[in-house]
């Protein structure tokens, strides 16, 4: 298990305030926009219309129900439920059967002046080797990263750029990639929905 008294090692990243042995993953962004076309952009995550989450270029978040209680689904081999949800949130929870423990939640706030704060926080129990954790939260970083751009764009009536990736991620998510499609494949071959949207390699 890795030692949580060292936590500058794991960027964007901080010892959990409530469990000893997890860590908390928080990224938030303030940006231009008004509270109904932000509601209507949350109201698409995970749909077949998904105007946020990064689906061209990492595997597509899915959800067999919408934002229902209840629902099930997640991106790539992570998988979660719905366990909250407002117009503005959305809280997941891992599934139990994962090699992860823990949940996620996205939710904005009416900062003032027609600003809105998003934020993403990631909380995970230390399940897996420490070299496991950084990969995992650097590709997790990307991801949510690309997702605040992708809302402030579309909050601006745009279309989102694509940020450049680290000379490491940039290397790695082919193989990533490659990785989840194999688990899609077997996945779909087991009755279960693939994803939606082809990702670019």
């Amino acid at each position: 298990m890795w030692n949580l008294t060292r936590p500058a090692d794991f960027p964007w990243t901080r010892p959990h305030p409530v469990w000893p042995k997890a860590i908390r993953n928080e990224h938030s962004q303030t940006m231009a926009g008004d509270t109904s076309t932000a509601q209507s952009l949350m109201a698409t995550l995970g749909g077949p219309d998904d105007l946020i989450w990064p689906r061209d270029r990492f595997p597509a978040m899915e959800l067999d129900r919408d934002h229902e209680i209840g629902s099930k689904g997640g991106h790539g081999s992570v998988r979660y439920r719905v366990v909250e949800a407002t117009d503005s949130l959305v809280r997941f929870e891992v599934d139990p059967n994962s090699d992860l423990v823990g949940g996620h939640v996205l939710w904005f706030e009416d900062s003032g002046d027609g600003l809105l704060r998003w934020t993403h926080q990631l909380d995970l129990e230390l399940t897996v080797p420490a070299p496991a954790m950084r990969l995992i939260l650097a590709l997790h970083d990307a991801i949510i990263e690309q997702l605040l751009v992708n809302a402030e764009a579309r909050l601006a009536g745009r279309e989102p750029s694509t940020r450049r990736l680290s000379p490491t991620l940039g290397a790695i998510r082919p193989a990533y990639v490659a990785a989840e499609r194999v688990i899609s494949r077997r996945r779909g071959a087991r009755g279960v929905t693939r994803p939606r949207v082809q990702i670019r390699s």
